[in-house]
């Protein structure tokens, strides 16, 4: 288990083997958002953006894609999940007359 922090506070924990973090990074190149630390024994694959850079050629062509397609399902239901979540927030927004 580990916990995501963003300005010093808790935003989110991830509880089950094979979760992800660190994906946009490597993805888009950007600068770390968060910091993650772990709430109890955690077992960490590392993996270097420059790793998948260096294997682009053709012969790891799946591999790069396997990956990549990893990293896109996964942000795709995080997107799909803060959308829902805002989505209910302007809700009741509207509910208390704010909006």
């Amino acid at each position: 288990m580990v916990e995501i922090f963003k300005e010093g506070k808790k935003v989110h924990t991830l509880r089950r083997g094979g979760d992800l973090f660190g994906e946009m990074g490597i993805v888009d190149g950007s600068p770390r958002s968060a910091t993650i630390r772990a709430a109890e024994d955690t077992l960490v694959l590392g993996v270097d953006g420059s790793m998948l850079d260096n294997k682009a050629g053709e012969s790891h062509t799946a591999f790069c894609y396997t990956i990549y397609r990893f990293f896109s399902e996964v942000l795709a239901e995080r997107l799909r999940v803060t959308t829902a979540e805002n989505i209910e927030l302007k809700r009741r927004i509207q509910e208390l007359g704010g909006g």
